[in-house]
């Protein structure tokens, strides 16, 4: 029984050696598709010094098919794959089709390039929406909620101190330019001293709308303030 077991032991070994020897040495050769690889786009610096910036929701992402030696295969994977692609030469703004070569595929530093093959690559080009990106200082505008309630107290709106008075805001210069506020409201409900407090702000437009502002960027993004409640005082005549 002992030496049966043995017996199937060994052969276990030779049949794993056998296929080892298989996929190493007589067919080395091997290929595997990795999805959702990520675009890495580089260069956005020198667009936005031509007064330009990309606007998309999500940056396609790609599939390739990669063909090579098995063992350097087995260190892929589509999060440690990547696909460059350089914007820097987007002059104007409009719809850019940006095309992906094998050159743009960039494997980590313990695959060898040699040893990999880009056999495919779906899509082959991808397209960016490039705006024209402008900036400008717009005013904090202060609104107040409710009232303090008690008629013995008052608020010093007129003297509100504010960290900001005016906020930077960038973007596509087709949303910055319909930006002319960033709004606060001040809650009075209760309060009976003076108090600070720090909260975001709305981009709005001059009638008080809120903009979209999913691609504007600000220089802060809190405005504190500080407002007096003064105790009112009965003056006799």
């Amino acid at each position: 029984m002992k030496r049966n077991v043995l017996t199937g032991l060994l052969a276990i070994v030779i049949a794993f050696g056998l296929w080892l020897y298989v996929v190493t040495v007589v067919s080395p050769d091997s290929d595997n598709t990795y999805h959702n690889v990520p675009v890495v786009l580089q260069g956005e610096a020198i667009l936005e010094d031509r007064g330009l910036m990309i606007v998309m929701d999500d940056i396609p992402k790609v599939s390739l098919r990669l063909e090579g030696n098995r063992s350097e295969l087995q260190k892929l994977n589509s999060s440690n794959i990547s696909v460059a692609v350089d914007v820097s030469k987007i002059a104007e703004p409009g719809e850019h089709p940006l095309p992906i070569s094998p050159s743009n595929v960039r494997l980590p530093g313990d695959v060898s390039y040699s040893a990999i093959t880009v056999a495919s690559r779906k899509p082959d080009s991808i397209k960016l929406l490039v705006k024209e990106r402008a900036s400008k200082p717009v005013v904090v505008d202060v609104r107040y909620i409710d009232s303090i309630g008690d008629t013995k107290y008052i608020a010093d709106t007129e003297n509100i101190q504010l960290n900001y008075k005016e906020i930077q805001v960038s973007g596509p210069a087709d949303v910055v330019e319909d930006i002319e506020m960033a709004r606060i409201y001040v809650d009075l409900n209760g309060k009976t001293e003076t108090f600070s407090e720090s909260q975001p702000f709305t981009l709005c437009d001059k009638d008080g709308n809120p903009v979209d502002a999913k691609w504007i960027t600000t220089d802060v993004g809190e405005v504190e303030y500080t407002l007096r409640i003064l105790k009112v005082k009965e003056v006799q005549l």
